[in-house]
């Protein structure tokens, strides 16, 4: 199904053991197009304004009572990790949330290899998987322990993690001038990518909004607020028509 960014917004969270929040934006991958996390304002639930969840940890969207339910306790989502939600989220902050919550990484570095890890995909890591730790070493008085390579030091941010509510606004530049605005994306539930990009094109022709595949984008300049996109404005303009603001 595809889903509004703007409609899943305000969707209650769930929790196994009562509520949690509600989503307060999207977090994506510009890369990828992948969604990573999801902003959750907890109100006055706990000691801290927002928290992030993965789409990792959802069961289902409940369109009757506007919720999403999540795999999770209460107190689970209170005890995790304090993680900032301000952009650019670091790596580090990632790693702590990750392993709390036992989510496979995403960028290939805690050595298992691949986007997910070899052979693993998002909600199928083993129990524990995570938390393991080889037996110590027993080793004689007199032996000389094999100092550790340096590890890599960890990026203050992660540059490619982008909110669903920046983009709204931003200018589409075709190949052969601008053409409308961003004025929404939709999200595959199924599969948690930006499948959409609603392009806005009032402002150049009668018409409602467009949909433009992700694929088509060839830069996020970011400095400037704009999708530099590889289609010429005609070709922006016969794109399908989709009405903003639902699910389908």
């Amino acid at each position: 199904m595809l889903i509004d960014a703007k409609t899943i917004e305000g969707l209650k969270i769930q929790a196994t053991d009562g509520a949690i929040g509600e989503v307060d934006d999207i977090l994506f991958d510009d890369a990828s197009w992948t969604v990573r996390y999801f902003v959750v304002n907890t109100g006055t639930w706990f000691n801290r304004e927002r928290v992030l969840l993965s789409p990792e940890s959802f069961r289902g969207i409940d369109w009757d009572h506007r919720s999403v339910v999540v795999g999770l306790k209460r107190q689970q989502v209170k005890d995790s990790p304090d993680v900032s939600t301000n952009l650019p989220v670091s790596r580090f902050e990632e790693e702590r949330l990750r392993g709390y919550y036992a989510w496979p990484t995403y960028w290939g570095d805690a050595g298992l290899g691949g986007e997910f890890g070899a052979g693993v995909m998002p909600g199928t890591v083993p129990s524990g998987l995570w938390t393991m730790r080889p037996p110590p070493v027993q080793r004689g008085e007199h032996e000389q322990l094999t100092p550790l390579p340096a590890r890599e030091p960890v990026p203050e941010g992660n540059p490619h993690l982008r909110s669903a509510r920046e983009l709204r606004g931003y200018g589409i530049g075709a190949t052969d001038g601008e053409i409308g605005h961003v004025e929404d994306v939709q999200v595959d539930d199924s599969r948690w990518t930006i499948a959409e990009i609603v392009v806005d094109t009032t402002n150049w022709w009668p018409g409602g909004n467009v949909a433009m595949s992700p694929e088509h984008v060839r830069e996020v300049r970011w400095a400037d607020h704009t999708l530099a996109v590889d289609l010429t404005r005609q070709q922006v303009k016969e794109a399908p028509e989709v009405a903003a603001g639902h699910h389908r």
